[in-house]
């Protein structure tokens, strides 16, 4: 059952790899479009910038290019220290879930012998509580995950099933 997890957690990893890869010439275009939609809107909209101000404007911003990189380079070290905490996240929930029980006979012990009766059986009803609400919100994550994901496909977003995944995932945020 835990290598079954392992893979199923590798399985998913991949997968929104290699679909960020296979998606990311599709959303290259569509940037390089924006691009030109926010130059042709900034000459022809409420602004009116000239081609002189724009090139100033290029040139800002390849002149700040190294603080732009900084800030790329500060967001990717998040998004691997976020990825680090939910592997430990995962390690932990393994151990949790292999030994819950003599954790929590452990953690009883430190509750005074009079008490340890009506600790043990408040401990149980909370965590039947919590299944019960993770069982729900995954029901639930998982419907919204495909309406989503099925939606933006049909729209034709670049990396629909990624942006499912992390609706997925952020349906356990509360």
């Amino acid at each position: 059952m835990l290598v079954g997890g392992f893979a199923a957690v590798g399985g998913v990893v991949t997968f929104v790899v290699l679909t960020v890869s296979a998606g990311m010439p599709a959303l290259i275009e569509q940037i390089l479009r924006s691009v030109d939609d926010l130059r042709t809107w900034l000459r022809t909209g409420p602004q009116h910038l000239s081609q002189g101000q724009l090139d100033q404007l290029s040139g800002s911003l390849g002149r700040n290019r190294g603080a732009l990189a900084s800030g790329a380079l500060s967001t990717a070290v998040t998004v691997g220290e976020v990825f680090t905490e939910f592997l430990l996240m995962v390690f932990s929930l393994i151990f949790f879930l292999a030994q819950g029980s003599g954790i929590w006979t452990f953690l009883l012990r430190a509750v005074p012998a009079r008490f340890r009766h009506r600790a043990d059986l408040s401990g149980r009803a909370g965590f039947t509580t919590l299944a019960r609400y993770i069982r729900g919100t995954a029901a639930v994550a998982v419907i919204d995950a495909v309406a989503i994901g099925a939606g933006l496909a049909i729209v034709g977003v670049p990396l629909a099933a990624p942006l499912a995944t992390l609706v997925f995932l952020g349906a356990f945020v509360p």
